[in-house]
């Protein structure tokens, strides 16, 4: 009987601690098998199953213009624009998005899922900081973008929470790195 004990906790040792192990690794390429500008929706979804699609349409209509014709005139013209459709999937309770480009051909990953996703130098969503990020892959410069602080290393893109305090009559950004948690990483083609 006291084996048995000891083999249900060891047991539930170890499911208590893969439950808090990141289940993805992030790279350069993409994320497990989805690779930026390599893989298509259909083998996303064979692999991250579960999600929703969502459309951008763009052109199908027709446009007015004109030429302008080598005599300097210019000319009403009337062309009609083909239709192309861009694809975002997305699987909310994991916490990724994968958008597509008009040639369905995987140009973007999101990650946001609190704990879900690591990087393959250990920066873990929603988990990891600044600081960490700067020890991990080099110190690197910060910007702004939508009040959120970003930094970049290759094609990844890490955004950290909206923590920060502009000082208006410097405009000079006060915060703390250890404390500003990366909320989102973004994989970009190159």
């Amino acid at each position: 009987m006291k084996q048995l004990i000891r083999i249900s906790t060891i047991s539930l040792f170890l499911f208590a601690f893969t439950m808090n192990e990141p289940k993805y690794i992030i790279t350069n390429e993409g994320v497990g098998n989805a690779i930026v500008s390599v893989s298509n929706l259909k083998t996303v979804k064979k692999e991250f199953p579960g999600g929703k699609i969502t459309k951008d349409v763009w052109g199908g209509k027709k446009m007015n213009g004109s030429a302008l014709l080598t005599n300097g005139e210019s000319m009403p013209i009337t062309m009609r624009v083909p239709k192309q459709i861009a694809k975002t999937y997305i699987i909310e309770k994991e916490g990724i998005s994968f958008y597509f480009d008009f040639n369905d051909t995987l140009s973007e990953i999101t990650t946001w899922g609190k704990g879900n996703f690591q990087t393959d130098k250990g920066i873990i969503v929603g988990k990891s900081t600044f600081a960490d990020l700067d020890s991990l892959y080099g110190k690197s410069d910060w910007e702004i973008v939508q009040s959120r602080l970003v930094k970049s290393n290759d094609n990844l893109i890490f955004y950290a929470t909206d923590s920060i305090q502009l000082s208006p009559e410097a405009n000079n950004i006060t915060y703390k790195e250890k404390e500003l948690i990366i909320e989102e990483i973004e994989i970009v083609m190159d």
